[in-house]
């Protein structure tokens, strides 16, 4: 079963930063995804899915660069702006931006509501 990682984000006017800390990890495993407000990152047995505030594009700027110093390791992936100059808003809102399946409660509630409804349409 994946890890979702410790995560920093931050900004300048041209790009985020997310900094990924990826202790004792292959660096030739390590995969990321920009696709408009999507970003995802995988290095086994990482995954960190985060739904932005604002798009990112990939593109020819678009890097990742590991550091092995920095907390046994963390990949820094720069991701361009859409909109260059744009203020990503709620970056510190680290519930909101990751975006995993559906949690078992989630689930269990469903089915619940389900069960409930037709207990009452009967």
């Amino acid at each position: 079963m994946p890890v979702t990682p410790r995560f920093r984000i931050t900004q300048d006017d041209d790009f985020l930063y997310i900094a990924v800390r990826v202790p004792f990890v292959r660096v030739s495993d390590m995969e990321f995804l920009l696709d408009g407000k999507n970003f995802s990152f995988h290095c086994k047995p990482y995954l960190l899915q985060l739904v932005l505030p604002e798009e990112v594009v990939e593109d020819d700027r678009c890097k990742g660069v590991y550091d092995a110093e920095a907390d046994n390791g963390t990949i820094t992936v720069h991701a361009p702006k859409a909109t260059p100059g744009q203020h990503f808003e709620g970056l510190d809102m680290i519930s909101r931006l990751v975006a995993g399946p559906a949690t078992a409660s989630d689930m269990i509630g469903e089915d619940v509501d389900a069960g409930m409804k037709q207990r009452w349409s009967r």
